[in-house]
């Protein structure tokens, strides 16, 4: 029965989606609470293109008037340690290590294009994501934040041990 309930809600979300964005928001915040995530329905908008990791929508804590632009993706979890061990011959499955991390999103938050925001973050009320960036740990209230810098942190036999 619950299989059939979201088979359903999916297909309302699918043809609100293609009709009004009024609807498609109302519908969308019936889905992201049917599947788990702890949101106050008043989600202002979330792309159709953004990713949410439903997979783990239990770890997944939205705000009052979340906006959340094109190709941002949320995530809940990272299977890069277990992956990372196989590409070096050290880990059998992908299953081997998997981080899950709670997120939580504030109130009056805008997440811009293209955005990360990876598993363990907290961002605060009143925030803006900028376009591009990758958001981890904690984002401090009334905060603007951009960019994404990757450097070089160790070996990959540093890494290993």
């Amino acid at each position: 029965m619950k299989k059939i309930k979201r088979i359903v809600c999916k297909m309302r979300l699918l043809f609100a989606k293609y009709t009004h964005s009024k609807s498609y928001m109302k519908e969308y915040n019936s889905y992201l609470s049917f599947v788990g995530i702890d949101c106050i329905s008043g989600i202002k908008y979330i792309h159709p293109t953004a990713y949410i990791d439903l997979g783990y929508a239990s770890h997944i804590h939205i705000g009052e008037n979340l906006v959340v632009s094109i190709n941002s993706i949320i995530l809940a979890h990272d299977y890069s340690l277990g992956f990372g061990l196989m590409a070096v011959g050290k880990g059998t499955t992908k299953r081997d290590s998997v981080i899950i991390k709670d997120v939580h999103i504030g109130n009056n938050v805008f997440v811009g294009a293209n955005c990360v925001i990876l598993p363990g973050t907290t961002i605060g009320d009143n925030c803006i994501i900028g376009a591009g960036s990758v958001c981890s740990g904690i984002v401090s209230p009334r905060s603007v934040v951009v960019g994404c810098k990757a450097k070089t942190i160790k070996s990959i036999d540093d890494w290993i041990e």
